[in-house]
């Protein structure tokens, strides 16, 4: 099996779920209750290699390779550790694609580059 950091991963910047948040309650503020309606935050999709590589760049630290376990070893940690057996449960998430696409809902709102998000949050 072979364990990738350099699969597309969707993420959201804050600031691009909190202004979907809002403009989600006001698209079904007249919604009847028990009515869905999918509707997905602006994002992007990185590879936690590149995350990786800007933020060492941002912060001018020396570039190092995300660490991939392999999944073997959180589901053995899963037997005795809730929080692993649940990681382990994710990992199909992470050892291939995630990606997120947006569709009308980034259209109507914009889309924060994941970078800003980075340079936020560090």
């Amino acid at each position: 099996m072979h364990y990738h950091s350099d699969v597309a991963h969707g993420i959201t910047v804050i600031e691009d779920l909190a202004a979907a948040m809002i403009r989600a309650a006001q698209l079904l503020e007249d919604v009847p209750a028990g009515t869905h309606r999918r509707l997905i935050a602006p994002s992007s999709n990185p590879t936690l290699g590149e995350i990786a590589e800007f933020t060492h760049e941002h912060l001018g630290t020396r570039p190092r390779r995300p660490l991939s376990l392999p999944r073997w070893t959180t589901r053995v940690a899963g037997v005795f550790e809730r929080s692993m057996y649940e990681l382990n449960q994710l990992a199909p998430i992470w050892y291939s694609p995630c990606v997120i696409e947006t569709g009308e809902f980034a259209k109507d709102l914009g889309t924060t580059d994941w970078r800003e998000g980075v340079t936020q949050m560090l």
